[in-house]
């Protein structure tokens, strides 16, 4: 049986205003969109969402997680197995490894 591969995607974002309301909002938003990549037919599962600082606090930053996802939901539909993303590099990070489907 065929184990299918990694694919380690690295969103990382810029922090700003520490609004809470905000950082529950993007928590869902990105959940939410978790969610809908799991619902789609290019991957088996997500296996851990780490966010390292926690401090997910701006509108941008849910854009930029919500485009970041995006993109990773394009990349599993082409043929690429193992892809490392990088987005602006500062200090919040958010890790999404993914089980992508070998075909």
């Amino acid at each position: 049986m065929l184990m299918p591969r990694l694919a380690i995607v690295m969103i990382t974002v810029i922090p700003h205003a520490p609004m809470a309301f905000l950082r529950i909002a993007m928590i869902m938003v990105t959940l939410r969109t978790v969610m809908d990549l799991l619902r789609t037919q290019m991957i088996m599962g997500i296996q851990h969402l780490v966010m390292v600082h926690h401090r997910i606090r701006t509108i941008t930053e849910i854009l930029h997680i919500v485009m970041g996802l995006r993109l990773i939901r394009m990349i599993m539909g082409i043929r690429h197995s193992q892809t490392v993303l990088h987005a602006i590099q500062m200090t919040t990070e958010i890790r999404l490894v993914i089980n992508p489907i070998d075909r």
